[in-house]
């Protein structure tokens, strides 16, 4: 059974005071698009318009330029049908209209429905409600039109999107199978093409098709990608129209498509093929009025008063809900053509009901503000109205479900009981501090504490991000990993860790690269592997594993910290980032082309972060662009091996820089082979100790003294240190020379790029070595089986072997014959052949 359209509220509603509803509050749950989700509570007075500003918060903290844009409807699951909502009506009201539905078949829904006449001027004025709209219309392809239009259209429309949400893949990442394999697989085709493409093509025709359309589109923007999506789907289908079949005029009237859009205003066409007949501009109609019949049977009538016309354009429709959905859909465009949120319909009265009396100015009558848009500045009377004094007879609507941020207080620390001392740190969004944490049970304790940089409206979005961040690391507990002590959640929101006074690692390594060995830089690698095994065990990646994200606490203890960009899988396998800037260098493939992030992709950033640690701080790919590296992991590049690496350290990393994530090992092997790679290395160095100290001094005999005015111990007592000779070799035992210990070498931005080509010619010299000796042994197996086969022939033939004279018919000597002598020879074997068979 169709649900009824409710009537549409008078322009100016003004509620009695025995009208007044339950204040008892009310939760809906608000469908976004994408699977979002937001649970509102509110009470009954308040308006559509009040959820609608409350859900656009949700979306952006600092609210929405183009909120007017936005509208509720109401889809009745299993009909189908759909039913906008007008801002001016009270949630009571809609209960009321809709009391005989089942609750649980209905779901509310956010869309933009109200289009400015310029989309370019709305991506570059609030681009969170553009694309909030432009995957409206690319979720309504897909469910609706996709499987409609020919497979070529199709495969363009899907290279544009995977174009648009993976902007850093290059443009011929799909001509390595192995990526087409992994969108295909942890991705879905789906998400991209419709199911009559993935199904009727081959697999193999399918990605020589989406390689090609990809490489014609790979130097394409965002932003380039969305408006040629919307100019080959407008060719399709007007999705920024509204059309309606219904009739000019009452009694005899003409039937005709009415059309309304941004471009068109109230237009209509008997021919689909003509062009639309423009009947009036949004900003020419002074009034809406509808029948305020309510019998369903009847047909609805739409009177539009325009300026300068004598008589009313009179608007017949199949019935008073359609009536009403038109009428909704002209007052939201005059509302945002005319910049004011006053309703222009107006309710026909009832034969004996009065008119309303007139509002005085202290009434708070609708104002008509100058920007097209609810304004920021409305926004925050609004708010600050919310937040202060408030009476229990106020209207409100208030998020009252948010996954990302932390449900629980009890790690809220009183802001007068740490004192800020210094800033030791600055960022783009905030900074870090240097603060002491007082109480009465314990000693004062230094703290970092890192804050918000902006203020009012704008730190909204930097304080979600810091109590995200917060309630994540309170889950952790390790030795390396940085511990949060509590948070301040009032604004300046404040998050307070605890202090590593030796600051960040990149600039510790920096500093102090003349005195650091090798041993400590190897046991700075192996803690970090024990702190990324245990975010492994809890299912978390980091998605930001660098240098510049460890703190070291003691000269022997890092831990790992920074972890904004963490993230839980919960029964995933992988993440999937929508947005925000990621660091390309330090990032595997996978990452860089399909945002995916799992705990493989944590591993080869392990790995480009072991690689900083022995370069003593120096960025990876330096002087490469970040749009270039993945084409040089593509082409099978990967960061040289340091000069003072261990080979079997620099084995463990090219395995971490595996391609395939899944032959990437996992963080519990990693460390268990680092744990004896630097064992092994340790014993190495004791080893190379004791060849440098020399064996213990030979006591002296009673009686004989030393000749040659040596003398064994020397007069110093200390230990003997033999010479060598010029072949670097101990003449007593003839063991090898050992170099004296030093440090790391450190190696200039120069020295790093020699280096790095250095190390690729030497590769490039192994393989064609490896190449050369490869073919050597294939001629030596070919010869060798080719006397092996001699060998068998002789063993199961020996009657030709003697007919042949005992000679062997490939000896060089018989190859210079006479042809009479070789006809002889073929005329005895054929006879041999005869009598034996």
């Amino acid at each position: 059974m169709p649900l009824p359209q409710p009537p549409l509220p008078s322009r100016n509603p003004k509620p009695l005071a025995n009208q007044i509803a339950t204040l008892e509050k009310n939760t809906i749950t608000v469908h976004q698009i994408k699977d979002g989700l937001s649970t509102v509570k509110y009470t009954d007075p308040i308006d559509v318009r009040g959820i609608v500003s409350a859900v656009s918060r949700r979306i952006h903290p600092d609210g929405l330029f183009y909120e007017n844009c936005f509208a509720l409807r109401l889809r009745h699951v299993p009909s189908g049908d759909v039913y906008w909502l007008h801002p001016n009506l009270t949630m009571q009201e809609v209960k009321e209209r809709f009391s005989n539905v089942e609750p649980t078949e209905c779901r509310y829904e956010l869309r933009v429905r109200y289009l400015p006449k310029n989309p370019h001027d709305m991506h570059d004025r609030d681009t969170t409600s553009f694309y909030y709209y432009y995957n409206q219309v690319y979720c309504d392809y897909l469910d609706v039109i996709a499987e409609k239009i020919e497979h070529e259209t199709a495969i363009k429309l899907g290279c544009l999107e995977i174009r648009r949400f993976f902007k850093d893949m290059p443009s011929n990442v799909f001509d390595k199978k192995s990526n087409f394999d992994l969108l295909e697989r942890d991705v879905g085709l789906r998400k991209f093409f419709p199911k009559s493409v993935v199904d009727s093509t081959k697999a193999k025709e399918l990605r020589k098709s989406i390689a090609r359309e990809f490489r014609n589109i790979g130097s394409y923007s965002e932003q380039e990608c969305v408006f040629r999506f919307f100019d080959i789907l407008r060719k399709i289908t007007r999705f920024d129209q509204e059309m309606f079949s219904c009739s000019l005029g009452t009694g005899w009237s003409v039937a005709v498509e009415l059309v309304i859009g941004p471009e068109d205003g109230i237009s209509y066409w008997t021919d689909k093929g003509a062009t639309p007949t423009v009947l009036a501009e949004f900003h020419q109609v002074m009034s809406i009025q509808t029948d305020s019949s309510t019998d369903p049977t009847k047909k609805g009538t739409l009177l539009l008063k325009i300026q300068g016309a004598n008589e009313p354009l009179t608007i017949t429709a199949p019935s008073l809900a359609v009536a009403e959905n038109i009428a909704d859909l002209i007052d939201g465009y005059c509302r945002i053509v005319k910049n004011t949120d006053q309703s222009f319909i107006v309710q026909a009265l009832n034969k004996r009901e009065l008119p309303p009396p007139p509002e005085n100015d202290s009434g708070g009558g609708a104002t008509v503000e100058a920007s097209p848009m609810r304004s920021l500045s409305r926004r925050d009377t609004n708010i600050s109205r919310r937040d202060g004094l408030m009476s229990e007879t106020d209207d409100y609507a208030e998020i009252t479900e948010d996954m990302n941020s932390p449900r629980e207080n009890d790690y809220e620390i009183p802001r007068d009981q740490i004192e800020v001392v210094t800033t030791i740190g600055e960022g783009q969004f905030g900074d870090v501090h240097k603060g002491i944490y007082r109480t009465r049970d314990m000693a004062d304790m230094p703290v970092a504490i890192k804050t918000c940089k902006f203020h009012g409206q704008d730190a909204q979005g930097v304080a979600d991000r810091l109590l995200e961040e917060a309630h994540t690391m309170r889950q952790f507990n390790h030795a390396h990993i940085v511990k949060l002590i509590g948070v301040c959640t009032d604004h300046p929101v404040w998050i307070v860790m605890e202090f590593c006074k030796y600051g960040e690692m990149r600039s510790y390594l920096q500093t102090n690269k003349h005195s650091l060995d090798m041993t400590m830089l190897m046991t700075y690698t192996h803690q970090l592997s024990q702190a990324l095994c245990y975010l492994e065990e809890r299912n978390f990646v980091h998605r930001d594993v660098a240098a510049r994200n460890i703190l070291v606490a003691q000269p022997d203890c890092v831990k790992l910290g920074d972890f904004g960009l963490s993230r839980y899988m919960e029964n995933q396998n992988y993440y999937t980032a929508s947005k925000g800037k990621l660091p390309i260098k330090w990032m595997a493939p996978e990452s860089i082309n399909f945002r995916r992030f799992t705990t493989a992709t944590d591993v080869w950033m392990f790995a480009v972060c072991c690689w900083e640690i022995l370069m003593m701080g120096i960025k990876p790919f330096q002087g490469v662009k970040n749009k270039d590296v993945v084409g040089k992991i593509e082409a099978g590049e990967r960061l040289a091996m340091p000069s003072n690496s261990p080979p079997a350290l620099y084995h463990l990393m090219l395995s971490c820089w595996s391609y395939d994530p899944g032959q990437r090992p996992l963080f519990q092997e990693i460390q268990q082979r680092l744990s004896v790679i630097l064992e092994d290395f340790e014993q190495q160095l004791d080893e190379r100790h004791k060849l440098e100290a020399g064996p213990p001094p030979k006591p002296t005999r009673p009686g004989f003294p030393a000749a040659n005015n040596r003398s064994y111990p020397p007069q110093s007592g200390g230990p003997v240190y033999q010479p060598t000779g010029p072949q670097g070799m101990y003449h007593p035992h003839n063991l090898p020379a050992v170099p004296p210990k030093a440090g790391p070498k450190i190696m200039t931005a120069e020295e790093i790029v020699r280096h790095e080509a250095e190390e690729k010619l030497r590769q490039k010299k192994m393989e064609e070595e490896n190449l050369r000796q490869k073919l050597e042994k294939q001629v030596i197996d070919e010869r060798e089986d080719a006397i092996w086969l001699k060998q068998q022939q002789q063993m199961l033939c020996p009657e030709q072997d003697q007919a042949n004279g005992g000679e062997d018919v490939d000896d060089p000597g018989h190859l210079y014959q006479t042809v009479e002598a070789r006809k002889q020879r073929n005329n005895a074997s054929k006879f041999h052949s005869t009598t034996v068979f």
